[in-house]
């Protein structure tokens, strides 16, 4: 049966994970966790450890910094809110994975980003998590949501929520000194969303990317909306691909000026393929293209329909996790799995192939409703004696009633030993 081939292939490669690399660390900020903060935890986690943050009745828990080691931050139950999360040097191999977590910076005169992916080789996922960037302070615009510069890593995201910092238009009877201070002839703008540079891979399935909203000034300055998402690629290749998503500019304020597009990309070497996934620019007095294309930058629209997938997580052994599929009416759905992370994008499949190599699979799921819905129930398998936790990556590919072959997003699962 389905179900059975599924929970037999996920206990096999929860057998393949190291014991010695998956300690399970838990933050809860009212006393009951190992750790009262998260960076605490990450200080003490090795490579490839998981770490539970809970979020119930918690405050916004302090900034995270993970560095030259890749980890698995989650939010255990309700999702936590942490202000910002910083990743650099991960190493070639690991991976360090963020789900249903909420990333809000707080306000401060400097405006800063609230998730930095840096100086890193490995591979970063984020799932079920919303990124939002800081608000324009006194001193400074706002900054991107999201920035990734000088790092080979492919970041994955599926339903990931990102919206790039408002702006602010200060009245003038409020004007700030002119020593950094914001006033009604320098207006802030709203940050990007994403500002992606370097040379690797971002995909962003079922996703929604806004770039920050500008603001009105009531004595005589409008301040700027941003772009959704800006890439360029200065020294090496870089790869957006897009699924299900969607990405829009932040409007400026009362509709002045030249608006942002959704897109703004330059380099020779930077490539965009986008399957059903909506890209708007922002109102503005002289309205730009939704795409933005520079130096020999390259989009390709391919046809098909978006598809959305999750897995149910973190959940303990023996429980129940539930999985949805969401895709056309009639998808034939299989489920391909591993530890590892990978890259491959196979146009003709609509999608990228995010698995290493090696993986599992393909076992049957079932087939899509007259919806194009899917859901099942699986139970969570028993972890090797002495192993605190499993992550395990899987990724739908359908069959369509047309005989095409079709790739969906990947999802993680993340199984907890039950005597935690």
């Amino acid at each position: 049966m389905p179900l059975r081939n599924l929970l037999i292939g996920l206990a096999a490669l929860a057998l393949c994970v190291p014991a010695a690399a998956q300690t399970v660390h838990v933050v809860d900020a009212n006393g009951t966790g190992d750790y009262l903060q998260p960076q605490d935890a990450v200080d003490a986690a090795v490579d490839g450890d998981v770490i539970l943050i809970l979020g119930q009745n918690a405050p916004t828990y302090d900034a995270i910094v993970i560095s030259g080691k890749g980890l698995t931050i989650a939010g255990a139950g309700t999702r936590p809110r942490i202000e910002t999360v910083s990743i650099v040097q991960t190493p070639p191999g690991s991976t360090t994975t963020l789900r249903s977590l909420v990333i809000v910076p707080p306000f401060t005169l400097l405006a800063g980003t609230a998730l930095g992916i840096g100086s890193s080789d490995g591979s970063v996922f984020i799932e079920d998590t919303d990124v939002s960037g800081g608000p324009a302070g006194f001193e400074s615009d706002a900054q991107p949501a999201v920035t990734i510069w000088s790092s080979s890593s492919d970041v994955v995201g599926n339903r990931w929520e990102v919206r790039g910092g408002g702006g602010w238009a200060s009245p003038a009877p409020f004007t700030l000194p002119a020593d950094g201070g914001i006033g009604i002839e320098r207006l802030a703008a709203g940050g990007s969303a994403t500002q992606f540079e370097g040379g690797a891979g971002l995909a962003l399935w079922d996703s929604e990317i806004l770039g920050g909203q500008g603001d009105f000034g009531f004595y005589g300055g409008n301040a700027l909306g941003e772009r959704g998402l800006s890439i360029s690629s200065n020294n090496g290749s870089s790869e957006l691909f897009l699924a299900g998503s969607t990405v829009a500019a932040g409007d400026n304020g009362a509709a002045c000026c030249t608006s942002r597009p959704g897109i703004d990309a330059s380099g020779r070497d930077v490539g965009i393929a986008s399957v059903a996934s909506p890209i708007t620019a922002g109102a503005g007095s002289n309205p730009v293209d939704p795409v933005v294309l520079s130096n020999g930058a390259e989009f390709d629209e391919l046809p098909g329909a978006g598809r959305s997938f999750t897995v149910e997580s973190p959940v303990f052994e023996q429980d129940p996790a539930a999985v949805t599929y969401e895709g056309e009416p009639g998808d034939m759905v299989f489920a391909l799995r591993s530890t590892r992370l990978g890259w491959r994008f196979f146009p003709d499949l609509r999608g990228v192939f995010h698995l290493g190599a090696p993986f599992a699979g393909p076992t049957l799921l079932g087939v899509a409703d007259g919806a194009g819905l899917l859901e099942l129930s699986i139970t969570a398998p028993n972890l090797p004696v002495g192993q605190d936790a499993a992550q395990l990556f899987v990724q739908p590919y359908a069959v369509t009633t047309g005989g095409l072959p079709r790739l969906g997003p990947p999802s993680v699962a993340i199984i907890v030993d039950a005597e935690l």
